[in-house]
């Protein structure tokens, strides 16, 4: 039996058509998405040890921002949620203009408390360029987009991105 045989229709004899590759690919990947679905759990994913440690082990301890400069950085945060980086910086920049000798978090260090106090973290992806399709599950490895063949990569070796926020943390945080 050669390979070709193995794979032609076995009534007929006939090979299979293009059209039917497409289909039985479209529907391997699917099922291995399911797969990827079915075996997902805390330990395989992507959130760090502190972020599962948070979930695995929530504290009972009300919250508490008494300190003047994580309170302004919060708020001041959470005013510039749907802004830039670019934002907050230059709001930060200009009150420590007038006020200098308070402090306000950097947007990393206020982003890194938010996530201490509620236990959200954001699990940051890498997507097709044109937003074709996100590298996870089967694609997580490829260098390339399995619809556009845009490299994975810019040139700079960054990557276009987006941001997933777990449901657990979510449902933990209310």
């Amino acid at each position: 039996d050669s390979e070709s045989d193995s794979e032609s229709d076995p009534n007929t004899g006939a090979e299979p058509s293009l059209t039917t590759s497409v289909k039985v690919q479209e529907l391997q990947t699917a099922l291995d998405f399911i797969e990827a679905v079915k075996n997902a759990s805390l330990d395989n994913g992507d959130l760090d040890e502190d972020a599962l440690d948070r979930l695995r082990n929530p504290s009972h301890e009300p919250l508490d921002v008494s300190d003047p400069a994580e309170l302004y950085s919060l708020s001041l945060f959470l005013a510039t949620t749907h802004g830039s980086e670019e934002q907050y910086n230059a709001l930060r920049d200009a009150y420590l203009q007038r006020h200098p000798e308070n402090e306000v978090l950097t947007l990393a260090k206020i982003k890194q408390k938010v996530a201490e106090w509620s236990g959200v973290v954001p699990i940051l992806s890498h997507m097709c360029r044109d937003s074709c399709m996100a590298f996870t599950g089967p694609y997580a490895d490829l260098d390339a987009c399995k619809i556009c063949n845009q490299p994975r990569f810019f040139p700079d070796g960054s990557a276009q991105a987006f941001y997933t926020i777990p449901l657990g943390p979510q449902i933990q945080a209310l």
